[in-house]
């Protein structure tokens, strides 16, 4: 590490020190100290420099000693890739995955795999949106982040929804050490969502059962002329592995179902919220995926 800047001039009560980083240096955190060295007149005086840290308030004072005697310089690595996309509205129904295209811009020699998410941080309300993560391959520059909207959002709250994707990945640096990175895209992902196109009910929110018993539950779906696909209709969440429920599938343009639900000889008796889901591609565009769903609770004697 060099340093510049580092005479004050005479008359002077201050420099600004300029210091720079070698190229090579490891990501790391340093503790420099710095000496000051003047003859008065004659005579060579010599003291540390020190530094008040940030945890003072405007008065100076602190908790314990405000003052260092060495300042802490961390190192980041170089950045290793890049996370944007188009930021411009684009439109999804409520009640689907979107699939929102993003470009990975690799830097350097970085060949690792990317996990790509949702933000930490964001400047709306979600709403309920989820974000699918996904991961991109050593050899993949454009992706796509599936983007889940649910139907119980509102869509006359906010006029758009402004979105934050990051990435992190995990590599070794020139080193040998292993290093981590996370970086949030420099665009936003922008919505704006449309009605669903199908909807899920049941014809009873209430079942009753005991141990052993097989009950039976009849769906019926609204379809709009968006979404006469295939679906297949599935018990989700903790309880479907408690249950033996098999998935159903709907043929184009099926609107109704009776599904049996098995109940274990070994279940214990209480209330149980059983969430079925079902899902299909859009008619005009397959690569997006509409999801309903609804919740039965059912009654184990």
């Amino acid at each position: 590490m060099t340093v510049e800047n580092e005479v004050i001039a005479e008359g002077k009560n201050d420099t600004k020190l300029k210091l720079t980083v070698p190229d090579m240096l490891a990501s790391a955190r340093y503790e420099i100290r710095l000496t000051g060295d003047a003859a008065v007149p004659d005579e060579e005086v010599s003291h540390p420099v020190r530094v008040q840290h940030r945890g003072r308030d405007s008065f100076g004072r602190s908790i314990d000693n405000g003052w260092r005697d060495v300042i802490a310089l961390s190192v980041r690595h170089k950045p290793v890739f890049r996370l944007h996309c188009e930021e411009a509205y684009q439109y999804a129904h409520r009640g689907t995955i979107y699939p929102y295209v993003m470009t990975l811009e690799r830097l350097g020699d970085f060949k690792e795999p990317v996990v790509i998410q949702r933000g930490d941080r964001q400047n709306r309300d979600l709403d309920g949106i989820e974000f699918v993560q996904t991961t991109v391959g050593v050899e993949e520059s454009t992706f796509t982040m599936p983007i889940f909207l649910p139907e119980t959002m509102h869509i006359n709250i906010q006029s758009q929804s402004q979105l934050y994707t990051q990435a992190y990945a995990s590599f070794t640096d020139s080193q040998g050490r292993k290093q981590h990175a996370l970086f949030v895209s420099e665009k936003r992902n922008m919505l704006r969502t449309l009605p669903t196109v199908v909807k899920l009910y049941a014809s009873t929110a209430t079942l009753e059962g005991k141990p052993g018993d097989v009950v039976s539950v009849h769906f019926e779906l609204e379809r709009t002329s968006n979404m006469q696909n295939a679906m297949q209709l599935e018990l989700v969440g903790d309880d479907s592995a408690r249950f033996n429920v098999p998935a159903q599938q709907l043929t184009r343009g099926q609107v109704d179902v009776d599904v049996p639900i098995a109940i274990s000889a070994e279940a214990e008796s209480g209330d149980y919220e059983l969430t079925f889901k079902a899902s299909g591609a859009l008619d005009a565009k397959p690569d997006q995926t509409a999801i309903t769903s609804i919740a039965v609770t059912l009654h184990v004697k």
